[in-house]
């Protein structure tokens, strides 16, 4: 594969690099922005951008991060293995980004619910709902879309679909023992379907996405004897976005998505991502500690919704934006490393109706 190609989320992370940790995500802005900004940007590219040619990587090892604050080495790998190597560490890895999300979509902004609410209205007495989590990664939201308060009548099948099998595995066992917690009439009405897929052209991610029909997935695990497949319902991408190019993700949404359906979409900030890019810490082949990084896009926020209207979709009430604030740090919603990120826009959010 010549591209990085992944339709998953690869978060921006703000973690203590310390001896405690064997595998961790960083920011650009461990160091002073200015020494990593040009760097950044070569492998950073805007939504109109070209791709830039990663670097390889074989098999990282990874191992304690040095606490030293001396610049590391950059190495870029191709997305979907980054993703790969990152699966065993993911979720615990002290993501600032993806704890704004949680809030976001959880209590603090109650997005998910309005999305629930939303797409609720979609369904008769009698009927299901079929929704995919693209991007799904280790079923993170996958796990919050399942335990939502549904109507009590509505059959729910949630179908995940990512591109690295390492995090499609530990979403199936996240999944598997959420589920069990179920009160079981509850779990009577909820399907899970894992299905591994890249929908991004292996040479270039320009190019229309590779669509999803009954030869081109690999099934990871499923509740039913075949897979739902699109379009769906509604559709749940979270923190996604960053690996697309603009025209490419909303026609793949376009694809996805029936007429009049529900999406919800969430993503890193302009100002986020022009100065930060994910990535961890891993040892290369001669043992030396190097940062790792796949390829991202950084996209606007009205950039998104006009792409988002080309496709054929509307904005359901308003926009969302974050800034990180020092109230997140003191009341935890982001780690003690968030303080860099004090007064910066870094997410943003919004649903989508499909109406042509």
């Amino acid at each position: 594969m010549t591209q990085p190609s992944l339709n998953k989320t690869f978060d921006t992370s703000l973690v203590d690099l310390s001896p405690l940790h064997a595998h961790e995500s960083f920011s650009t802005t461990e160091s002073a922005p200015s020494e990593d900004y040009k760097q950044a940007l070569d492998h950073q590219v805007t939504s109109t951008g070209a791709v830039p040619p990663p670097l390889r990587v074989s098999s990282p090892k990874f191992e304690e991060a040095s606490t030293s604050t001396r610049k590391m080495p950059t190495r870029y790998v191709p997305t979907v293995e980054a993703y790969d190597s990152w699966a065993e560490v993911y979720d615990s890895d002290g993501n600032v980004l993806q704890a704004v999300d949680d809030d976001e979509l959880g209590d603090g902004g109650g997005m998910l619910r309005d999305y629930v609410m939303k797409i609720s209205e979609l369904s008769r007495p009698g009927t299901s709902l079929n929704i995919v989590d693209l991007g799904c990664g280790t079923g993170r939201n996958t796990v919050a879309l399942m335990s939502q308060d549904w109507p009590s009548h509505m059959l729910v099948n949630i179908t995940g679909i990512d591109a690295s099998r390492a995090m499609l595995n530990k979403a199936a066992m996240k999944l598997e023992a959420a589920k069990a917690t179920l009160d079981p009439e509850i779990r009577s009405r909820r399907t899970l379907t894992l299905l591994q897929h890249d929908f991004l052209d292996p040479v270039d991610a320009n190019r229309p996405p590779i669509l999803l029909d009954e030869r081109s997935f690999v099934a990871a695990s499923s509740d039913l004897s075949s897979p739902i497949l699109p379009p769906y319902d509604g559709l749940l991408t979270t923190l996604v976005l960053e690996h697309f190019p603009l025209p490419t993700f909303f026609a793949l949404l376009a694809s996805l998505i029936k007429p009049d359906g529900i999406a919800l979409l969430t993503n890193m900030h302009y100002n986020m991502g022009m100065r930060s890019q994910a990535g961890f810490v891993a040892q290369d082949e001669d043992g030396q500690a190097i940062k790792v990084r796949g390829t991202s896009w950084v996209h606007g926020t009205s950039e998104t919704v006009d792409e988002a209207a080309k496709a054929g979709f509307t904005v359901i009430g308003q926009v969302k934006e974050r800034t990180v604030t020092e109230e997140m740090v003191e009341k935890k919603v982001v780690g003690e490393r968030g303080r860099k990120w004090i007064g910066v826009k870094v997410w943003y959010g919004m649903l989508l109706r499909k109406v042509k």
